[in-house]
């Protein structure tokens, strides 16, 4: 994932990598935080505007992203205050 720029911030993909964003409605498992990544949604979002909240930037829910070497990692979002902060819990599936 990149977090790139000053105003507005944007928070997109890297080259090579696949994100997406599970709800913390579905439970968490391997399998549907895989899915959610190949799925996409997240290769650009500019962190000032609607775009946060109907990319699924919200507390509770999960950024799962398949990486360029292949891994799957899951970023729990902690905190997504309307700015261009955003505290992530971050654990590598696979």
């Amino acid at each position: 994932m990149n977090w790139y720029g000053c105003s507005p911030v944007e928070f997109g993909t890297a080259r090579d990598s696949h994100a997406g964003v599970l709800s913390k409605r579905q439970p968490f498992s391997k399998e549907a935080c895989e899915a959610v990544a190949n799925g996409g949604g997240l290769e650009e979002v500019l962190m000032h505007s609607n775009a946060v909240e109907e990319a699924g930037i919200i507390a509770g829910n999960s950024i799962c992203v398949i990486t360029d070497k292949g891994r799957l990692v899951r970023a729990q979002i902690v905190e997504a205050p309307w700015a261009p902060t955003l505290s992530l819990k971050i654990t590598t599936v696979s």
